[in-house]
Parts: C-alpha cells; structure tokens; sequence
C-alpha cells in the first residue's frame, strides 16, 4: 500500500505523517498523546472552577479592613510626595531660561532614584505614568534602578526600598 503522508488518528482529522530518511511513515503515539493532554490541561481550570465558597464569617476581613485601607492611603501620600518632589527636580533639571543647573549628574540620579521609590510603592499612579511618558525620564529612572542592582552588596537597593514602603507603627493582632 502506499504511503500518502497521510495518518487517520480516532481523535482527530487528516493530519501530516512525521517521516525518517528513509520516507518511512512514522506515527508518535507519544505525540497524539501530548496533543490529548494539552488539551485536557486547557479545560482543568474550567472543570476544577466552580462557585465560590461562601464564608459568612468576616470578622478578620471586618479586623484588618481599616488597617490595611491606612497603610494603602499612606503609602499612596508617599508616593505622591516623591513624585512632587521629582516634578520640583525636573524643573531644576530643565530650567525655563534656559540656564544649566550646577549639577545635572546628581540631579538626575536623585529624580531616577524617586521615580523607582514611586515604581515599587504605585507603579500605577497618573502621575507616574505621565512622567514616563517622557523617554528621558524613564531613561533616569531605568539608570538609577541598573545602578542599585549592580552593586554586589545591594544595600543600597534595600535602603531604597525601606524607604519607599511604610512601617505601621499601629500593631494589628491576628485572632487566636
């Protein structure tokens, strides 16, 4: 019989047949095998899912709402600071004059290290996204950022860090 390059699996349509050198035909079960459970694995998350389950105890969601919406409030404050303050140092950077500023280097190391502070803390504020919309400026922040990871010891990346998220001072207690 001969051979058309064609294979028939029960599973599927027509499909290529894999040949050797020698245009042998050569069919993988191993691969229809891989196909079926591909597809399978596409429809788990559709099997597994199913309604919620509905938990009318709310009393720790109730405990650490008001903490948790403080720290989110507080942290968005901070990062609205550094944001005005890096707007202040672009003006300084980019004078209506014209004029030079006295040290542009320091400059632009300090608003690319606010802008990162504003990345980790609300890398989706407005006003963060409008600042980089400036290439320049993503330029300064993306240098400041190269420039933390590269040192060995990272302990200016962790200070710039620390500085970015908030301590609570408030202890919240989890139930027991």
């Amino acid at each position: 019989m001969p051979s058309t390059g064609l294979i028939t699996c029960a599973t599927t349509a027509w499909r290529p047949a894999w040949k050797n050198r020698s245009n042998a035909v050569i069919t993988s079960p191993s691969w229809t095998k891989s196909i079926r459970s591909s597809i399978d694995e596409a429809r788990t998350p559709l099997i597994i899912s199913g309604p919620a389950v509905v938990n009318v105890d709310n009393k720790n969601y109730e405990q650490f709402k008001p903490a948790i919406e403080s720290l989110v409030r507080a942290q968005e404050k901070l990062c609205h600071r550094f944001l005005d303050e890096a707007e202040k140092l672009l003006a300084k950077l980019h004078p209506e004059d014209g004029s030079n500023p006295g040290n542009p280097d320091a400059l632009e190391r300090e608003i690319g290290l606010l802008l990162y502070r504003v990345k980790l803390g609300h890398p989706k504020a407005p006003g963060f996204l409008k600042l980089l919309e400036n290439p320049d400026n993503q330029k300064m922040m993306n240098k400041a950022e190269l420039e933390l990871h590269a040192d060995q010891s990272k302990k200016d990346l962790y200070a710039q860090r620390r500085n970015c998220f908030l301590r609570s001072t408030r202890r919240v207690t989890t139930p027991t």
